[in-house]
């Protein structure tokens, strides 16, 4: 990294972020292990495989450390993997991304700090999507240029695979590791309850901008030979449940495109928005949610409400490609 990229990148986090990072890395063993209090436990059940904040997961072995996506939980998180650092004596030497969205990015911007002021423990390689190279900042990339691709990085084996649907940058990628047969599937699947019969979520939809290109990529996961899953939500998923969370992501996806063709057939409002939201009710009606509970998707004083950022997008997908511009 030349010396001025690494001066604006320190200039990038505010003084007393720099005084707090500063003190993490200060602190003796004992000193951390007081600040993490247990969090570093875990609940997962892999003695080597730590979740270390809510969309944040550390893979522990001998001769180096891995971190699956950075988080958003600030220094919360960043003090657990200092800790794992300092416990197992051991470097961080790779950070992978399974999309790009602040939710999963945000805490990268301490790594980099990090990995500046003390490159022995924290110098590590970025591993993303292609199309994401820009957040390495110049520090080592392994992009994802293929479908899939293995790769052996410290003696520990992944299997990366390009998983689009969730976001329009088509940036998501789902990582199988090869010891345990974990598969990290990001966001990919959003089942919304347990069975499709009752949802239990906010929502009846999914939030995918290509549901298409999702169902893709959810039948490129159930051919993988992995044994549980976690999802960029911090769900453990045993076998059994992943399966089910994929045949009901799956079967959201059919049954909304069922109701933009009965919407755009039936009772065409002429209007893209109201077609939508159409399409919404039927939804939850087929869901057996509350129309109560549904309707507080639709706050009007919000300039954009729960509804457009995240229902909106799979539903108006099909519309459009079902005829209505």
């Amino acid at each position: 990294m030349i010396p001025g990229e690494r001066k604006v990148i320190i200039t990038m986090l505010k003084k007393q972020v720099r005084q707090e990072l500063n003190e993490l890395l200060d602190m003796t063993l004992p000193e951390l292990e007081r600040r993490i209090a247990s969090q570093f436990q875990g609940s997962l059940p892999f003695k080597d495989i730590l979740r270390v904040g809510t969309r944040s997961f550390l893979l522990l072995q001998k001769d180096s450390i891995h971190l699956i996506n950075p988080g958003s939980d600030g220094l919360d998180s960043v003090a657990q993997v200092i800790y794992g650092v300092r416990l197992k004596n051991t470097p961080l030497t790779g950070i992978f991304l399974t999309h790009k969205s602040d939710s999963y990015t945000k805490n990268l911007k301490y790594y980099e700090y990090l990995a500046q002021k003390e490159p022995m423990s924290f110098d590590y390689k970025l591993l993303c999507h292609e199309k994401n190279s820009d957040l390495a900042h110049k520090r080592p990339c392994y992009t994802l240029m293929q479908d899939e691709e293995f790769l052996k990085l410290d003696g520990r084996k992944y299997l990366l695979l390009k998983t689009p649907g969730h976001s329009k940058r088509s940036d998501h990628i789902s990582i199988l590791e090869f010891e345990h047969k974990v598969l990290f599937v990001g966001i990919m699947l959003q089942p919304q309850g347990e069975s499709y019969e009752y949802c239990s979520f906010l929502t009846p939809v999914s939030s995918h901008q290509f549901p298409e290109d999702a169902n893709r990529s959810i039948e490129l996961l159930k051919s993988l030979p992995f044994e549980h899953a976690i999802t960029g939500e911090g769900d453990h998923l045993d076998q059994e449940r992943a399966y089910r969370w994929m045949a009901i992501t799956q079967r959201t996806f059919e049954r909304t495109a069922y109701y933009c063709r009965k919407v755009l057939w039936d009772q065409d409002h002429g209007d893209l928005r109201e077609n939508a939201r159409a399409v919404f009710h039927f939804m939850a009606m087929d869901r057996n949610m509350s129309l109560d509970h549904v309707e507080s998707r639709f706050d009007e004083n919000e300039d954009s409400t729960e509804f457009d950022l995240y229902d909106y997008p799979s539903i108006a997908y099909y519309l459009r490609k079902f005829g209505m511009g």
